[in-house]
């Protein structure tokens, strides 16, 4: 049985420290290589942006590439899509407020 344990911050919030008691081997009838995070319902649609879409991308918003926020290339999302270092990725999600955000990002080594 797992217990938690928990430390009172700085603030009125309380931080999960760790978890005690967690079996090193989880049990699932799916391996890690049939995991498709995409297929999951939680995760935004991804798809990678052709490098002449990106270009103008960039150069419509006036920033360079470093300044995208990145994703690794050993994310999960990122190895699904076969996505390389350097190339921009479309993350499209829905929002309570304008309907649809489009987000893009940067993969980068790690």
């Amino acid at each position: 049985m797992s217990r938690w344990v928990w430390q009172a911050g700085a603030f009125p919030v309380v931080t999960l420290l760790c978890v005690v008691g967690v079996p090193r081997r989880v049990s699932s009838k799916k391996k890690l290589s049939e995991f498709r995070p995409l297929s999951h319902k939680l995760v935004p649609k991804h798809e990678i942006v052709p490098v002449e879409e990106a270009k103008g991308l960039l150069e419509r918003y006036g920033v360079a590439p470093t300044q995208l926020p990145a994703i690794l290339e050993s994310d999960p999302v990122a190895i699904e899509l076969g996505a390389k270092v350097g190339e921009v990725i479309k993350v499209t999600r829905d929002s309570r407020t304008s309907g649809t955000a489009v987000y893009y990002r940067i993969v980068a080594r790690g």
